[in-house]
């Protein structure tokens, strides 16, 4: 098991009022991909470690969460319901299935999936207020509330994301958001700073569990390597939408020197 940072722990506890903290080594100079790995790794130590274990888990997708279904113990959650958060079926096909995590983490723990088969995005706002209205959609989208945890992952405001890769968005699009003050994307939804929404028109075509309803939750985790996450991570938990972190040392440090004013 990778060494942890007890120190680091605890003052992000503290100062965030978080449930649990978990810090993994790395996060400096050019180690994103190592610090991914050991991130995603305690992400799938801490889920299958939940005691007594959860038998409803809602996921969200993207290459960190793709990262932690790899890294998840073998039967870490036997039967577990895995229930996919937010839309995920792809316009563009992509090299890394970075939308079939539902489907993984369920497998892994011999379990079942239940998918919400819904672009992440849609062209209009009608479309998205008639699929949610569906009774097939609406089952999963109610199977999402309900799930006393939720794992997920969030996204830097980057041409290279998920979003731009599986079709949704184009790289002025990105420009765009970054005008009017999005740092990156929680669930697929796009905040500013203070963690409110920065784009009501595209969020308003934005399918899957709304952010705010992880401040329900018994536990939200979230899972995040790299510094071109730092701005969206502190974002996240300015506005209480994750009470669990599994970060690398670097985001730790950067989230509590930024809170000292530094």
């Amino acid at each position: 098991r990778s060494q942890r940072r007890p120190d680091l722990e605890t003052a992000l506890q503290k100062r965030f009022g978080l449930v649990e903290a978990i810090v993994v080594p790395g996060g400096y100079a050019d180690d994103d991909g190592m610090s991914l790995d050991g991130v995603a790794q305690a992400a799938g130590q801490y889920l299958a470690g939940i005691n007594p274990p959860v038998s409803l888990i809602g996921v969200s997708w993207g290459r960190t969460m793709a990262a932690v279904a790899h890294w998840l113990p073998p039967a870490w959650n036997d039967g577990v319901h895995v229930v996919l958060v937010n839309g995920a079926t792809n316009v563009r096909s992509t090299s890394q299935q970075t939308n079939v995590v539902a489907e993984r983490f369920a497998r892994a723990g011999n379990g079942v999936a239940t998918l919400l088969p819904v672009p992440a995005i849609v062209g209009k706002e009608s479309t998205r207020e008639a699929l949610e209205q569906d009774p097939v959609i609406a089952a999963v989208l109610d199977l999402a509330e309900q799930a006393p945890v939720v794992c997920f992952s969030i996204g830097a405001l980057s041409h290279h994301s998920v979003l731009v890769e599986s079709g949704y968005l184009d790289t002025a699009d990105i420009d765009a958001l970054g005008r009017i003050g999005a740092i990156g994307d929680i669930l697929g939804h796009f905040i500013d700073a203070d963690g409110a929404i920065a784009a009501p028109e595209l969020d308003s075509r934005t399918l899957g569990l709304r952010p705010e309803s992880l401040r329900g939750k018994e536990r939200a985790v979230c899972v995040s390597a790299g510094r071109a996450k730092h701005a969206v991570l502190r974002a996240v938990l300015k506005a209480g939408y994750a009470n669990v972190l599994v970060i690398d040392a670097a985001s730790a440090e950067y989230l509590i020197g930024s809170e000292h004013g530094r």
